[in-house]
């Protein structure tokens, strides 16, 4: 078995004496897995830095093995990302939670392009957070738990929204959450309209952070191991609002 793809690496650890097991995610293969012969070695360890970009040649004797890659570096982002504190939780939020939720070996081509789209995205300006969070709902989208806020559960219009509904996932509008707003979450604004970006907006920056880590602990972290996000996320966090 044999197949060449491209990905970004998300982690790397030592096997053997200087050979390297590390996880990928792949724009037509997915998350996987596999074994880079030397990839510890003096000659190879400065290559296999989390986020870089890689030509990969994956190649075993059964499809269900763990296999070997052969690697090529086509953009290293270490300096960049060691350069900027937030940016490399954020990254390293990114990969804790692609582990984590992501099954392996399944084609994921959409949801690849939008995850190469946000790292790029973390060198221009703060507006990247705010894409962060709409990442966050790609992800929990892909995990089958899909939220509508493009318009009231309860009269169907689109206009005045302003809370999520806990239980079903779908946007309130302000009139119709009024006496329920204490068990509603807060609708953040840019999540109605690109045009509410504002990179001093905090408030809705954490209001976004708050809807999502609450959909992928309710419907999602409680099927896994652990039973909840992984610590990187929570450091990524910290790291914005102190």
């Amino acid at each position: 078995m044999k197949w060449t793809d491209e990905g970004i690496l998300l982690s790397s650890k030592p096997h053997g004496e200087n050979s390297a097991i590390i996880e990928v995610f792949t724009s037509c293969h997915g998350r996987h897995i596999g074994l880079v012969k030397g990839g510890f070695s003096p000659k190879k360890i400065s290559i296999l830095q989390p986020g870089s970009q890689l030509d990969l040649v994956w190649s075993a004797r059964l499809q269900e093995h763990m296999g070997i890659f052969v690697v090529e570096v086509v953009k290293s982002r270490t300096a960049s990302l060691i350069s900027n504190k937030i940016a490399l939780s954020g990254f390293n939020s990114i990969a804790s939670l692609l582990v984590m939720f992501l099954p392996e070996r399944e084609p994921l081509k959409d949801f690849y392009a939008k995850t190469i789209f946000l790292i790029e995205s973390m060198q221009k300006g703060k507006e990247w957070l705010f894409l962060y969070i709409y990442w966050e709902l790609f992800l929990l989208k892909e995990m089958g738990i899909g939220l509508d806020l493009s318009r009231c559960a309860v009269t169907g219009k689109t206009d005045f929204l302003k809370y999520v509904s806990p239980r079903s996932g779908r946007a309130v509008s302000e009139k119709s959450g009024e006496l329920f707003k204490d068990k509603l979450l807060a609708l953040p604004s840019f999540l109605i309209s690109d045009q509410n970006i504002k990179v001093e907006d905090f408030k809705s920056l954490r209001d976004g952070f708050k809807l999502t880590e609450y959909f992928f602990d309710k419907w999602v972290s409680s099927a896994f191991k652990n039973g909840s996000l992984p610590e990187a996320r929570s450091r990524f966090v910290s790291n914005i609002f102190g």
